[in-house]
């Protein structure tokens, strides 16, 4: 489990292009789902390209929380100066968000950050969408998950059949690499929610499904 952050200090150029979504996004506002209100997985994780043109010292703009058992890629941060901050002005309809997930670049989906780091030219990066759930449980002698600390949120690890979490989750596609960003309405650092998944009995948490 490690850490890496990538991101951008430097002005950037407006962009213009005629990349296309070809679904309907998810927006950051948007009001979470609980679990009652879903049937069945009607939600399927968009996902949307965004083309940029990188110069050899040219920044994303971007800071990612990273689990690499999982090849995950999540933003944690957009930079305002970044070349990512230029795509989002010139395309509101098609913007980048905190918690999205990178999943490819130039149709590689590993090794991104070192990808885009040592590139130049065109940049076409795939982007998906989470679906925010919440659940609330009340927590016997175990959660039932093991959770690794990213630098923004909890990542989900594994989770244990048969236990209170995976009881709580069932049915609703959430699993390993997806993230809890709040506990009992509280969005804070990763260490801290943990404590309070450990530590209260009666919980509610919010999950970005990928």
């Amino acid at each position: 489990m490690g850490n890496r952050q990538c991101c951008a200090e430097e002005p950037a150029p407006e962009l213009e292009t005629t990349a296309e979504l070809s679904v309907r996004c998810v927006t950051s506002d948007e009001k979470p789902k609980t679990a009652a209100e879903i049937d069945e997985h009607p939600f399927v994780p968009v996902e949307f390209v965004v083309s940029v043109e990188k110069a050899a010292d040219g920044k994303l703009g971007l800071s990612f929380d990273t689990m690499e058992e999982c090849c995950v890629q999540i933003v944690t941060r957009i930079v305002p100066t970044g070349l990512i901050e230029a795509w989002n002005k010139a395309n509101p309809d098609r913007v980048v968000q905190v918690d999205d997930v990178l999943v490819a670049v130039n149709g590689a989906s590993e090794q991104l950050v070192q990808k885009i780091g040592g590139s130049q030219g065109q940049l076409e990066l795939v982007f998906r969408r989470p679906m925010p759930l919440t659940f609330s449980l009340t927590k016997e002698d175990q959660l039932g998950a093991s959770l690794s600390p990213g630098t923004e949120a909890i990542f989900l690890q594994s989770i244990k059949e048969g236990g209170v979490f995976a009881k709580s989750i069932a049915d609703f596609g959430v699993k390993p690499g997806d993230r809890i960003v709040s506990v009992n309405g509280r969005r804070q650092d990763a260490s801290t929610m943990i404590k309070s998944l450990q530590e209260a009995a009666d919980l509610e948490f919010q999950v970005m499904s990928y």
